[in-house]
């Protein structure tokens, strides 16, 4: 049992990994403070023999350094991207040192979480929960065959969860055709419990029996020494060779900066609710009024145009229905989809279109008079006031941001040439176009850190690393794609220089970091 606790993020909790019934364990965990915030990272090897324990080792320790080498301005998306893509090559190398350990891989899931949020990377079927109380408030996607025909609904979760195909991995480090992770950046509140768990543990028992084990009000070191206990039983009693199983759970102390972000559907849905029903008591209120005092008249010359199956008052289209309320709904939002309880969705998907927020013109409609109209006119201007006036405090800030010192750019620079490494294309133009893409950034960062060194004993370095930028062969693109992820990649000599380039560039930041 390991106590997991962080000096940067108020949190507690504990881990625990067992054999199972199988001769060794090749589940890996690790958890450690970095410079982009609390990592923990639990691993699951693939390829049987020596070669599953060795990738799992091997790919923890590869993330955990190459987050602790990010400078703490490094997008802490893109850092365990890099990290993935550096554990994948670390296990090609290993490979090809060792023919033994050839097809060996691994599944692994992360959490790099701060006071902002909480950002998780997955490949294969390792998976992290968000719960809260009784609730699971997120839950990653398996990468794996079953669990794609979860989604297509060719299957159950149950039916998945005991199919003798469930152990197809999909997604991985190592020996899979695809090894960039998915990222999530998720929300949290004090109380939410983040658990992370190896296919051992959740692949014990049906969905439901996990969740109620997960939630039990205990303290979180018996309640993972129970639930360990309890796999182990279901296992045995199945005549045992029941998977290794690692689970590490943790409770957070305070909530995050990201608060929830619920969909603008919903609001959407309100909004008109609540349109129509202001309409209908208008209505209602102007049809009381009016039939006291002439009720003849306004039967033949006023009509209000309403949602439709809601009676109007009288078949003249003319009459202009004026009101002096301002309980007209603008909305501007385009708020991003969240995961519902069920995992189901993107939060860093792109925009939902506006399309379904506006009801057909023909259904609901208000004609106003002139003066209803200027006041709203009126309104929407202030509104596009405020909204240039927030864009333009953003802008400030983004600049604010972005003043940096030279250490902070070469550490950039080293960050664009390791994610040069791993970029791919369909097609050999693609892949060229989207490297020299990385080359026009570098050269970008150059141009400040020469400025930023103008007046120091390292100006002269960074110059001449600035020069080997275009060395012959340096965005070279191999004539065939890679064999596993069938994209075209840079050559092997190319990526040797880089290699080189970021060598020079970590040397050049010890120095700066001297001065």
């Amino acid at each position: 049992m390991n106590i997991i606790k962080s000096d940067i993020v108020s949190l507690h909790g504990a881990a625990i990994t067992m054999i199972g019934g199988r001769p060794e364990n090749q589940d890996d965990m690790g958890y450690l403070d970095t410079p982009l915030g609390f990592l923990i990272v639990v691993c699951d090897g693939m390829g049987g023999g020596p070669g599953g324990k060795t990738a799992s080792y091997i790919v923890k320790n590869e993330i955990a350094g190459t987050i602790l080498e990010c400078s703490p301005q490094t997008p802490r998306d893109h850092a365990l991207k890099m990290a993935a893509a550096r554990a994948h090559q670390a296990l090609e190398d290993k490979m090809k040192e060792n023919s033994s350990l050839s097809g060996m891989g691994s599944t692994f899931v992360a959490v790099l979480l701060n006071s902002q949020s909480a950002v998780i990377a997955h490949s294969g079927d390792s998976r992290c929960y968000r719960l809260h109380g009784k609730k699971c408030l997120f839950r990653t996607q398996d990468h794996s065959l079953v669990a794609e025909l979860v989604r297509k609904k060719v299957m159950t979760e149950e039916d998945a969860r005991q199919s003798p195909q469930a152990n197809v991995i999909t997604r991985g480090i190592g020996s899979t055709n695809n090894h960039v992770p998915e990222i999530d950046e998720i929300p949290y509140k004090k109380g939410d419990r983040l658990v992370l768990c190896t296919d051992g543990v959740w692949g014990s028992m049906q969905h439901q029996e996990l969740l109620k084990e997960f939630t039990q009000p205990k303290d979180l070191q018996q309640l993972l020494s129970d639930l360990s206990t309890h796999v182990d039983k279901i296992g045995f009693s199945k005549g045992g060779g029941h998977d290794n199983h690692t689970i590490a759970m943790f409770e957070l102390e305070k909530d995050s900066q990201l608060k929830e972000n619920y969909s603008w559907k919903k609001w959407a849905m309100i909004s008109s609710a609540a349109a129509i029903i202001a309409v209908l008591i208008c209505f209602c209120l102007w049809a009381i009024l009016n039939s006291k005092e002439h009720k003849v008249h306004s039967t033949s010359q006023s009509e209000v145009l309403l949602p439709s199956g809601v009676p109007s008052s009288s078949n003249n289209p003319n009459y202009e229905y004026s009101t002096n309320t301002e309980n007209t709904g603008v909305n501007n939002g385009s708020d991003k989809e969240v995961r519902d309880n069920t995992g189901t969705g993107n939060i860093n998907s792109n925009d939902t279109k506006d399309d379904d927020r506006l009801q057909n013109s023909s259904e609901s409609k208000l004609l106003f008079n002139e003066e209803a109209r200027n006041k709203l006119l009126e309104r929407m201007g202030r509104l596009d006031q405020d909204s240039d006036s927030i864009a333009n405090q953003k802008t400030k800030k983004q600049s604010i941001k972005s003043v940096q010192n030279p250490t902070e750019t070469a550490q950039k620079i080293i960050n664009r040439y390791d994610s040069a490494k791993v970029v791919g294309g369909k097609t050999i133009e693609d892949a060229r176009k989207k490297l020299e893409a990385k080359k026009t950034e570098i050269k970008e960062l150059f141009v400040t850190l020469n400025e930023q060194t103008k007046n120091s004993n390292t100006h002269q370095t960074v110059e001449k690393i600035n020069n080997a930028v275009d060395a012959l062969h340096s965005w070279d693109i191999a004539k065939e794609p890679d064999s596993k992820s069938k994209l075209y990649v840079p050559t092997v000599k190319a990526k040797g220089l880089m290699d080189k380039q970021i060598g020079r560039l970590k040397e050049l930041k010890r120095n700066l970091e001297k001065e």
